[in-house]
């Protein structure tokens, strides 16, 4: 799917869905790359403070936070979206929510805004 244009829609819900698991499973690593381009910034902003990271990087601090224990299981779902399309550019701004034990069935966790940005290039 690397290869083709995707909807705006189709890369939002291709984001959220990769990066939910259940217990004993991981994330879906191989769709990170298809809805991050490399050189994307990810900001996680915590009570701990705001943490920038790269793909990469996000990654291997996503993993670190599953084998130490903190995220024994994760699920995020949009909740509403502003998109504003600019010629060849969009971009969205997002509110989700986080539950972790018992996914989706479970009392949200937090609740979170995300801002993505693309162009024409990736979005039908």
């Amino acid at each position: 799917m690397a290869d083709q244009k995707m909807t705006i829609d189709a890369i939002i819900q291709r984001m959220y869905a990769a990066m939910c698991f259940s217990a004993g499973k991981e994330p879906d690593w191989a769709t990170q790359p298809e809805v991050f381009a490399s050189s994307a910034r990810v900001v996680r902003i915590s009570d701990d403070g705001v943490h920038e990271f790269n793909p990469v990087t996000f990654r291997d601090d996503y993993r670190a936070m599953i084998a130490a224990g903190v995220l024994s299981s994760f699920w995020e779902g949009e909740i509403w979206r502003e998109s504003d399309v600019y010629g060849d550019f969009a971009h969205v701004l997002s509110a989700y929510e986080m539950r972790n034990s018992g996914w989706r069935h479970s009392l949200p966790r937090n609740q979170e805004h995300s801002a993505f940005s693309t162009r024409r290039t990736m979005v039908d």
